[in-house]
């Protein structure tokens, strides 16, 4: 049997509510049992603070999290992406840096 694992998508700006809600979605998965997330990042950035936050999340819970670019990540995204523990992005995909 495979490891217990779902995919989250996390297409929308940082900010206080989303970053919320994103801990909400992780914490109810863990809860559940998985041990892996794929989380399916395209952001157009936001709010420092709260990528700090949800990058600092991601490396302190007990979970693999993979990162993935499907789209376009720029600003604070940039970070939250490296937050993974493995961290795939294809051709086509964009990061911005500033």
């Amino acid at each position: 049997m495979g490891r217990p694992e779902c995919y989250i998508r996390f297409r929308v700006s940082v900010n206080n509510l989303t970053a919320r809600n994103l801990f909400a979605a992780i914490d109810a998965k863990r809860k559940e049992g998985l041990t892996r997330i794929h989380l399916l990042i395209s952001t157009p950035g936001g709010s420092v603070k709260d990528g700090m936050d949800i990058y600092n999340y991601l490396k302190s819970i007990p979970m693999e999290i993979l990162t993935y670019n499907f789209g376009q990540i720029d600003s604070i995204g940039v970070v939250i992406y490296c937050g993974g523990s493995k961290r795939y992005s294809s051709p086509h995909t964009r990061f911005f840096f500033h």
